[in-house]
């Protein structure tokens, strides 16, 4: 939900060169998943939703998401090596700042949201005890 905020916020404040930034990152992702570079990959990662912080400029919100953070690194490398998640999450992110270019804060919540709740889904999954 944080993040989903976050997201709006950065719809109503990206400037041109904010949009510029992810896309670069967007590229760095990419080039990461051509070369099998997961540690790198979620470093990048990071930076992604950590830029999308910084443009929404929500003070309140950013240090409550940095608190909960360290608590969701370890479920980013265990999302990111399920078979076929990267490119699900490389398409989430692309949408993401597509909407966010848009200025649409509602899309922007909305895709977040998703991307977040997309990811909760893929975790249960692989967590859930595999009947025998």
């Amino acid at each position: 939900m944080l993040e989903s905020l976050l997201a709006r916020h950065a719809a109503l404040k990206a400037t041109q060169q904010d949009i510029e930034n992810l896309h670069e990152i967007l590229r760095e992702l990419e080039d990461l998943v051509e070369s099998g570079d997961m540690i790198g990959y979620v470093a990048a990662n990071m930076r992604f939703h950590s830029t999308i912080v910084d443009i929404a400029d929500h003070p309140t919100a950013a240090r409550l998401l940095l608190g909960l953070r360290a608590q969701s690194v370890v479920l980013q490398y265990r999302r990111i090596l399920q078979p076929g998640r990267v490119a699900t999450v490389m398409r989430e992110h692309e949408e993401l700042v597509r909407v966010l270019a848009s200025r649409n804060p509602d899309a922007a919540e909305k895709a977040m949201r998703s991307h977040w709740d997309d990811m909760a889904t893929a975790l249960k999954a692989r967590l859930q005890p595999s009947p025998c």
